[in-house]
């Protein structure tokens, strides 16, 4: 058995709270910590109704849970826990009020946290001036934030564990509803949290209809917010799909993912749990870039964009397009999307 050495920390605290998808381009960094400390506990701060995404997580101890509805007292328990638990090092990879009061609270000594490069964001997006170069990956700049203690890139890609009985259930809810043996599953994730991040809801029912008349089963993904642009997505398309927005757990949308051939979706969260499940990912992008570093991750994929001098005119999304026009959603045409996903489907 490998033994830690002395001068290794005996416990780490790794600090991301939401949301989907930034929570699982951690699970790189997680592994990577693990790899160069393989006898150290890491450990991991998540909001409650993320955890399912790290369950499973192999090279994690223990996952600690924030119940925001709890409010102060939530906050003052996790953080009475952690401070008893007397961990050597804090990465605090979220970077806001909350994981720095964690951060400095925390009565760690040895404490880093990831840089959020917002100045760069603000001279991209505000000013359109590019200073990143040819810019890092989400996971990669988080590396950065810990090189100093010797971790290193392993090369690989994000991680997600699905559970058994989930899969297995999820496979015969498939088999009730029709599904044949051998029936080639398309996922589309229509959905996004921000308006300006959503493609047209008949762009994704085109793409359904072209593969769903050559005998592919089309699923709709999403959580309860999706639910309106996928019931939209769903009364446009002929053969009809089968549409689980706001139906399925995150480990169920997980192994439903896991069955799927390829999956097309906005730049959201569902994007980046294909990615984890190593999937082929059609990615659409509207108001953000790749300078942002959220493009889907070391999986085969494509991102179908437009370029436009107001790209990028957000971080995150927002609800209405700045300049009104929504050029950067409304150019990229159906057959765009179609060439993306059957180039793809070559590749597998």
């Amino acid at each position: 058995m490998k033994r830690r050495r002395e001068d290794d920390p005996r416990r780490i605290l790794v600090i991301r709270l939401s949301a989907m998808g930034d929570v699982l381009l951690v699970t790189p960094l997680i592994r990577m910590l693990k790899n160069r400390f393989p006898r150290t506990e890491i450990d991991f701060l998540v909001k409650q109704h993320f955890e399912p995404l790290l369950r499973y997580n192999r090279h994690l101890h223990r996952v600690l849970t924030l119940s925001p509805e709890r409010g102060f007292s939530g906050f003052w328990g996790i953080l009475r826990r952690i401070r008893e638990e007397e961990y050597d090092r804090v990465v605090d990879v979220q970077v806001n009020i909350r994981s720095t009061l964690f951060r400095f609270l925390s009565g760690v000594r040895e404490r880093v946290r990831c840089k959020t490069n917002r100045w760069k964001r603000f001279l991209l997006v505000r000013l359109k001036l590019d200073v990143y170069g040819r810019g890092k990956p989400i996971p990669l700049r988080y590396l950065d934030s810990v090189s100093q203690w010797g971790v290193v890139d392993d090369g690989l890609g994000l991680e997600l564990e699905v559970e058994e009985e989930v899969e297995r259930s999820l496979s015969l809810d498939l088999k009730r509803r029709g599904m044949k043996r051998g029936e080639r599953i398309v996922a589309l994730a229509p959905g996004a949290g921000r308006a300006t991040k959503r493609w047209l809801a008949e762009g994704f029912a085109e793409v359904g209809c072209y593969f769903g008349r050559k005998g592919n089963r089309v699923v709709l993904v999403g959580g309860e917010g999706d639910q309106e642009v996928c019931g939209e997505v769903a009364r446009r398309m002929d053969p009809p799909p089968w549409d689980f927005a706001g139906e399925l757990s995150l480990q169920e949308t997980a192994a439903l993912l896991s069955k799927s051939e390829i999956l097309v979706s906005n730049d959201t969260g569902v994007m980046h749990v294909g990615s984890a499940l190593g999937k082929p990912v059609v990615a659409i992008f509207g108001p953000t870039t790749h300078h942002l570093g959220f493009v889907p991750f070391r999986t085969s994929s494509i991102v179908v964009e437009k370029t436009l001098s107001c790209r990028p005119c957000s971080y995150h999304g927002t609800d209405k397009c700045p300049k009104g026009h929504f050029r950067c959603m409304k150019e990229i045409r159906s057959m765009d999307v179609i060439r993306a996903v059957e180039e793809l489907l070559r590749k597998e």
